[in-house]
């Protein structure tokens, strides 16, 4: 495992995150989407649309339709699935920045989310061919 881990750090450092992606040949790129539950730190829960949109090149971006909110990614590790910081580029007055992490199962997505000021989301995700709205 440490080795692998080593080789996709070696790889993103080299040619970007698409390498460090293509060390485990499972391609994600294109457009997930599915419900997700966040838990806010009081207890209280929503549900709301994500989508993750991950280019060829390894770029990724967020959106969050019905809260009109999203932001880009920017991949930190592959270990233990792909994690992303996640930096929240309009809508910010509703969403929050966070770290995501996708692991990916078959032809799903597992999505969590965390920030230490606003909670957890969870939720699965499907690749769809539907795009990120602009915004």
């Amino acid at each position: 495992m440490r080795k692998l881990a080593v080789a996709a750090a070696l790889a993103a450092a080299a040619f970007g995150p698409t390498a460090a992606l293509a060390q485990t040949g499972q391609s994600l790129s294109g457009t997930w989407t599915g419900l997700v539950t966040q838990t806010f730190t009081d207890g209280r829960t929503a549900t709301f649309t994500a989508m993750i949109s991950i280019r060829p090149d390894g770029t990724a971006e967020s959106a969050y339709p019905s809260d009109a909110c999203g932001g880009m990614l920017t991949l930190l590790t592959r270990k233990g699935g792909i994690a992303y910081s996640e930096t929240i580029t309009y809508g910010t007055d509703i969403c929050a920045d966070g770290t995501i992490t996708l692991t990916q199962s078959g032809d799903t997505l597992a999505y969590y989310w965390q920030s230490a000021e606003h909670g957890t989301a969870d939720g699965t995700l499907r690749r769809t061919d539907k795009t990120i709205p602009p915004h």
